[in-house]
């Protein structure tokens, strides 16, 4: 789990390696986005912890059909929340990122870079969720191994992603 969540965490670096060689304007306008982008994360390990701790909970009171009810549950509420997160900051990206400083130029360089940043955070969060609720079930090493394994076909992909549809 230490290793995937390593991993996890060098997805902002990888892709800021990548974005660096489109010049400092989009690297500019990438870290304006990292505020936000690790509010959602704050949000997304916070719930994960929650979601976890419940649903052992009812594991260890031998409530296992409440725990499959809770892993349902915890899912489709988890990504509910992320997703109206993602829809805010999506609908309020204007003002957030004048509050933070952007200028114009910068302003379009996020407009084109943060759709695609909230969609990627929303599936991620849905991702950290099941993993979540695999540890509860007391599974660490498929998590661990799915994180890592994400985070290299983010390596992969991010070339053909950033240069090709950029």
């Amino acid at each position: 789990m230490a290793i995937g969540v390593l991993a996890l965490l060098g997805f902002q670096l990888v892709d800021s390696a990548f974005i660096a060689r489109l010049g400092t304007a989009p690297l500019a306008a990438q870290s304006f986005t990292f505020p936000l982008s690790f509010l959602i994360i704050g949000i997304q390990v916070g719930m994960g912890i929650a979601i976890a701790a419940l649903i052992s909970r009812a594991l260890g009171a031998g409530e296992e059909e409440r725990a499959r009810r809770l892993s349902s549950l915890v899912l489709m509420a988890g990504g509910g929340v992320i997703g109206l997160l993602a829809i805010a900051l999506w609908a309020l990206q204007v003002p957030i990122f004048e509050l933070l400083g952007a200028d114009e130029t910068t302003l379009s360089y996020i407009h084109i870079y943060w759709a695609p940043q909230l969609l990627a955070a929303w599936l991620g969060a849905l991702l950290y969720f099941s993993y979540s609720v695999s540890r509860a079930y007391g599974d660490t090493r498929l998590p661990g191994k799915m994180m890592v394994l994400s985070s290299l076909i983010n390596l992969g992909l991010d070339p053909l992603l950033i240069f090709w549809c950029g």
